[in-house]
């Protein structure tokens, strides 16, 4: 057994090195067309590596038309007969994909069904092999404004990258049925820029062509739809192809971001300023100091500097120094000052270099403004709040260069962008719009959706990947002065309710059943929902919001299922002071076999900044499918589905305490366990849906380790 493992994993390290050396040839030569893909594809070790990457994916439980699940593959002879099979087929140029179970899901807006795509398993497995590959060609390519699909990129880091620009107008980009749209014609002739191996590139279309149908099924009874455009919303590679297909029109437009005239905008002297002594005194704050001594300027008039191109002109201005200091007491800070300015200027005469500057004040007064003594750290807070709210009143940029210099700005994620267009004006972003309107027909044949492809003024705020984007004007004294430095985000108020729905049937689901299971549930919605928006300027105060909502919810529920009141199930259930997730806090809380189940709040999500979950996620070698996700209501129905049939976590814990933590089939301790009953619920004589939830937690279980649970029953695990 030994021996087959350490071959096994031989052979997919093998795999893996292999993409890692097509992805530095890819990264080395971004001009190269690549052959023999084909073969890469075909070798049963990268195949193997390819069904390993999906077999995690709760899809891969989900049959195609054969019906073939991963349970199916769990039998490692089985699963390796199916890949030596597949292998064989793509070698003798025998592979056929079958056709795509189409089905159709909710719009994430409410509004309508949407077509998704089902491949069958094994037709997944060589869709994840092609991916590998196309991946490792395509990545080193793909420009930094493309952010949907791709390893290390996410909604966090697109939004990100649009919060610290400078825009006026931003274009809502809406792609009208873009993954159905995609001309096939057009994507093979794209992909063979880069791509020699036409094996490869007709491999690819047979996906594209592979048709579907509406139901289980392959033999002939249902009808195979063919599919001249498009590649199916589901299948493993179609995200990449896209972002292949619209790759064209990102390098458009990065032609448009270097032809404008972009630079950084210069940061306004008075502002500079006062970031230097704030971030000084916030250092002298944190490292413990007692006292502290600072010089500040209290208004910030301009300061002449004079410009000296010859001797006759130091002269001159020693004069003329000289002159103001006249009758001046010699122990003023003003003839002090005069002086060293003097004495300054005799030095440059001396050097004889030309031109040269010098910045001073005729009368004496300090450039560096008044020396502050600062004798306890009272008053060195009291200083620093005093600084932060001058900073509030001063331009963050320079007037004239902000003014000066356009801007434009492009960000997309799948077949959603946004173009971010400072100081153009309404007419240019018109403009523009017709022109990407006119590009997109012509060069990829895809149509933008009027509906959703919007102009509108960067102080109203636009939807975008599920946040409200919008920027807040700079008022300084009476009058508008561009923007505050980085855009806000929000939470909608549309996915408030949406939670909330989603919160309320979960309750209603679990009417009848353990307080610790409907908690189960409910910390995966908050953590999911929290985790996505933890980046929302709002996010503390809509946290505070839900909670309170949420504990008269769960609380409300408990007293209508134990017909008490609200006040005796917060004394039975709240936990005072619990300490949990690095959080000591008032919780509601289950008690099973001893163990605390504590509730999720909303508010134990701090605010993180876009740039900082940016920089987690582009450092860490994983995708956006694990990272800040929210539990999709399919999800959640599985969970409910799951704990209605009596597999119940206070179950799970109670089986835990009576027969330890071990399989009690084969004894393993090792393995993750799952609560087995051992025999099934008469439903014939249960009188109505709750009578069955009741029965199937009162039936007698026990628990088995994941193998052993797939040989008893093999159902329980689809």
């Amino acid at each position: 057994m030994d021996r087959r493992v350490n071959a096994l994993m031989m052979n997919q390290s093998w795999a893996i090195e292999k993409i890692a050396t097509l992805t530095k040839t890819a990264n080395e030569n971004k001009k190269r067309r690549f052959k023999d893909l084909y073969k890469t594809v075909r070798n049963k070790d990268v195949l193997r590596t390819a069904y390993l990457k999906i077999a995690s994916n709760t899809g891969s439980k989900t049959g195609g038309v054969d019906g073939m699940t991963k349970l199916d593959l769990m039998n490692p002879v089985v699963q390796n007969e199916i890949l030596n099979e597949l292998s064989d087929e793509l070698t003798d140029g025998g592979y056929h994909p079958l056709p795509v179970r189409r089905v159709e899901i909710p719009k994430n807006n409410g509004k309508g069904r949407r077509p998704l795509g089902i491949p069958a398993l094994k037709d997944r497995i060589v869709q994840s092999a092609v991916k590998m590959v196309l991946e490792a060609l395509y990545e080193p390519i793909f420009h930094e404004t493309s952010h949907g699909f791709r390893p290390r990129r996410s909604c966090q880091t697109a939004v990100s990258d649009i919060i610290p620009r400078k825009y006026d107008w931003v274009i809502e980009g809406d792609i009208k049925g873009c993954f159905d749209n995609i001309k096939h014609g057009k994507l093979l002739d794209i992909l063979r820029k880069r791509v020699s191996d036409e094996k490869f590139i007709n491999l690819i279309l047979k996906f594209l062509k592979s048709g579907y149908q509406m139901g289980y099924g392959v033999d002939g009874e249902l009808p195979i739809f063919e599919t001249e455009n498009g590649t199916p919303q589901g299948g493993i590679v179609s995200p990449v192809l896209a972002n292949i297909y619209l790759h064209e029109f990102d390098s458009f437009m990065e032609k448009h971001l270097k032809n404008i005239d972009v630079h950084e905008i210069e940061v306004a002297k008075e502002r500079s300023y006062l970031q230097n002594k704030i971030s000084k005194l916030n250092k002298a704050l944190k490292i413990g100091r007692a006292n502290y001594a600072v010089k500040i300027r209290w208004d910030f008039k301009e300061i002449p500097q004079y410009t000296f191109e010859s001797e006759e002109e130091i002269l001159s201005a020693i004069e003329e120094a000289m002159k103001s200091r006249e009758g001046m007491g010699s122990k003023t800070k003003p003839y002090k000052t005069l002086t060293a300015v003097i004495r300054k200027l005799r030095a440059t005469y001396n050097e004889g270099k030309y031109p040269v500057s010098f910045s001073y004040n005729l009368d004496g007064s300090s450039t560096n403004g008044e020396r502050v003594v600062l004798n306890n750290r009272f008053e060195m807070q009291k200083m620093l709040r005093t600084l932060v709210k001058m900073r509030k009143h001063v331009n963050t940029y320079n007037e004239k260069d902000y003014f000066n210099h356009k801007s434009l700005g492009y960000v997309r994620y799948a077949d959603d962008f946004v173009i971010l267009l400072g100081n153009l004006t309404k007419e240019d972003a018109k403009k523009f719009k017709e022109e990407i309107k006119e590009w997109f027909g012509e060069n990829l044949g895809l149509t933008l959706s009027p509906e959703k492809t919007l102009i509108t003024h960067a102080t109203e705020g636009f939807r975008f990947l599920g946040y409200d984007i919008v920027k807040r004007p700079k008022q300084l004294e009476g009058k508008t002065l561009g923007y505050e430095t980085f855009s806000k985000v929000y939470i909608p108020k549309e996915k408030v309710n949406k939670v909330k729905n989603k919160i309320e049937k979960v309750i209603r689901a679990h009417h009848n059943l353990p307080l610790a299971d409907l908690i189960k549930v409910l910390n995966s919605i908050i953590l999911g929902w929290s985790n996505f928006y933890k980046i929302c300027n709002n996010l503390n105060t809509t946290a505070g919001t839900l909670d309170k909502w949420l504990w008269w919810k769960v609380m409300k529920h408990r007293a209508r299922k134990h017909k008490s009141t609200v006040k005796e199930m917060y004394k039975k259930y709240m936990k005072i002071k619990f300490e949990m997730w690095g959080l000591k806090r008032n919780r509601i809380a289950d008690v099973v076999e001893g163990r605390i189940v504590p509730l999720r709040m909303f508010s134990d999500m701090s605010y993180v900044t876009p740039k900082e979950i940016a920089d987690q996620i582009k450092n860490k070698a994983k995708t956006e499918n694990w990272y800040f996700v929210e539990l999709d209501d399919k999800e959640i129905k599985q969970q409910i589905a799951r704990t209605n049939h009596g597999y119940s976590y206070s179950n799970f814990v109670e089986l835990e305490a009576t027969q330890g933590r071990k399989c009690s089939q084969c004894g393993s301790k090792d393995e993750l366990l799952e609560v087995h009953h051992l025999r099934k619920v008469n439903r014939n004589k249960r009188i109505n849906s709750d009578a069955i939830k009741q029965a199937s937690m009162n039936l007698p279980k026990v628990l088995l380790c994941k193998k052993c649970h797939s040989k008893i029953n093999p159902i329980t695990n689809s």
